[in-house]
């Protein structure tokens, strides 16, 4: 059991050991079906008795990762939504702020009765429409940046890395929530025993 374990996974380990005896109860099994759901019990047991952060049940919070990320010390791996990651992978992670550009542009026509009057003198009723559409415009850009939450970026050795969504925990100010800065420094004692 690991120092910090404060979940029981098993809710889950018994639902997947019903949906691999369900299978396995049938007259002729899909092999493949078979396979996976005994593989979905492996993972489960892995994380037995594990470490998350946040609450599960009644009393959960949206700011905190909950069980959606798990780690089993005892067995040096971590479970990222649905990725199974080794300890012995990660070789960082980083949070990372997300910005949404919102741009809004206003179009003001410039010119159009003067055209009209003069495009009426040469050409009459017609003149007038011609020259009130063919009238110059000016356009004005603004780009605002908006701060909207974050990223949780995990690294691995190979390259490849996968990456979550942190909502904001500031009404006004864009602030990483507390369990997921616990979260970070786990992460970040893994990265570290890892350089050893």
């Amino acid at each position: 059991m690991g120092q910090y374990d404060n979940y029981s996974n098993e809710k889950n380990i018994a639902k997947a050991q019903k949906r691999l005896d369900k299978l396995m109860a049938k007259c002729n099994p899909d092999l493949y079906e078979v396979e996976l759901a005994r593989k979905e019990l492996e993972t489960a047991r892995l994380f037995e008795r594990c470490q998350i952060f946040g609450t599960e049940g009644w009393r959960k919070n949206i700011y905190n990762p909950n069980a959606n990320i798990m780690f089993s010390d005892d067995n040096e791996v971590m479970m990222f939504f649905d990725k199974l990651i080794s300890y012995r992978d990660i070789s960082s992670y980083t949070i990372v702020e997300n910005i949404v550009k919102e741009t809004h542009t206003k179009t003001k026509k410039t010119g159009a009765i003067a055209r009209a009057i003069v495009g009426g003198a040469i050409a009459g009723g017609v003149g007038v429409v011609t020259g009130a559409i063919t009238a110059g415009s000016k356009s004005s850009t603004i780009v605002h940046e908006i701060p909207d939450g974050f990223f949780l970026q995990i690294l691995l050795k190979d390259g490849s890395g996968y990456q979550c969504p942190v909502p904001s925990n500031g009404t006004i100010s864009n602030k990483v929530p507390k369990m997921w800065l616990h979260l970070a420094s786990k992460l970040q004692a893994i990265v570290e025993r890892n350089k050893e």
